[in-house]
């Protein structure tokens, strides 16, 4: 992600942050955590993680796509257009 818009990262309070503070110092961004039973304070990460699951099944382990996979579900994901009604 470019350094611009990059300002902070907020996540939940998992075992995937333990060493939130080596990702702070070589991101040079700030990391922040929501407040338990807040969901509505995660609501980009949720969204996501929901988008994910279309391609990698909850429990997926990632060691088994190659790297080449895992850009074009990025890909997939970055590119794809809303509709409105």
């Amino acid at each position: 992600m470019p350094a611009s818009p990059r300002k902070t990262l907020t996540d939940d309070r998992g075992q995937e942050m333990a060493e939130h503070e080596q990702l702070s110092h070589r991101l040079s961004f700030q990391v922040c955590f929501a407040d338990p039973h807040s969901p509505w304070e995660r609501g980009t990460k949720e969204n996501t993680k929901g988008l994910l699951r279309q391609y990698l099944p909850k429990g997926t382990e990632l060691s088994t796509y190659t790297q080449h996979e895992l850009n074009v579900v990025a890909h997939r994901l970055n590119a794809r257009q809303t509709t409105l009604c």
